[in-house]
């Protein structure tokens, strides 16, 4: 019992809103750590890759399929906390993308909050060249820098299915500072991932395959800092016990 006991001391810090200012705002930018978050879309979609053929790849959806982007990825947990802790971390994640969340056809309109320069933005799916560069397009315009996310990555499936065929650079992959490619092939995450986080896992014994398809990346694209992992999907929802230790939980 005096052992549990001084667990749980030791996980609570409850003079937290006594330390002075600067040293709680250290604290709370420490907290801020680079995220993967997922996107995924209803609408618009193929059902499998053998559907896509040249004239497939070259339409636009027309308006009444517009994209509907889907996010089931928790915002960083310190916006919720205090007015103190929301403040700074929307000065760090101050790139906001309304998104639905939820289970499908039950979703609701919340805000994704974004980090353009650490995050890493996965775009799960079967997703076109000409679906994606309108969601890359808004995250450039919106950048003062005028680049736009600078870690993105996408399925392996989509990559050959939509990307690799053309033997040309995409302009904004060449904008890129990281390139992940990942061995999730569904359209959606799983039914279980609720306001949860994305983790990437290095893949083993892929060195003769990326060997295979690095000319394309690094030649064609540019792409020198690329890697190929596992997405896993933990479920949320987030504690706050990993910022300050409180027993705050955020759903």
């Amino acid at each position: 019992m005096a052992a549990n006991r001084e667990s749980q001391s030791m996980a609570r810090f409850p003079l937290f809103p006594f330390l002075p200012p600067e040293l709680r705002i250290q604290i709370w930018n420490e907290s801020f750590f680079p995220r993967v978050a997922e996107l995924h879309v209803e609408g618009f979609m193929v059902d499998s890759y053998e559907d896509w053929n040249l004239e497939d790849r070259l339409c636009v959806p027309p308006l009444e399929e517009e994209l509907e982007w889907v996010s089931n990825s928790s915002n960083p947990a310190a916006l919720y906390v205090c007015s103190e802790s929301r403040t700074l971390a929307l000065r760090h994640y101050w790139f906001s993308l309304p998104v639905l969340w939820g289970k499908r056809k039950e979703q609701v309109p919340r805000i994704l909050y974004f980090d353009l320069q650490a995050d890493l933005l996965v775009i799960l799916g079967k997703m076109t060249i000409f679906q994606l560069s309108p969601l890359l397009e808004l995250f450039r315009t919106r950048d003062p820098l005028g680049r736009g996310p600078r870690r993105l990555g996408m399925s392996m499936g989509c990559w050959f299915a939509q990307y690799r065929p053309y033997y040309h650079k995409n302009y904004f992959l060449t904008l890129l500072e990281e390139f992940v490619l990942f061995m999730y092939e569904e359209q959606r995450p799983p039914a279980y991932f609720r306001d949860g986080e994305c983790a990437l896992e290095a893949v083993e014994d892929m060195d003769a395959f990326s060997r295979l398809i690095s000319e394309h990346l690094e030649k064609v694209h540019g792409l020198n800092n690329w890697r190929i992992v596992n997405l896993q999907f933990i479920p949320g929802p987030v504690s706050i016990r990993r910022i300050i230790g409180g027993d705050t939980v955020v759903g």
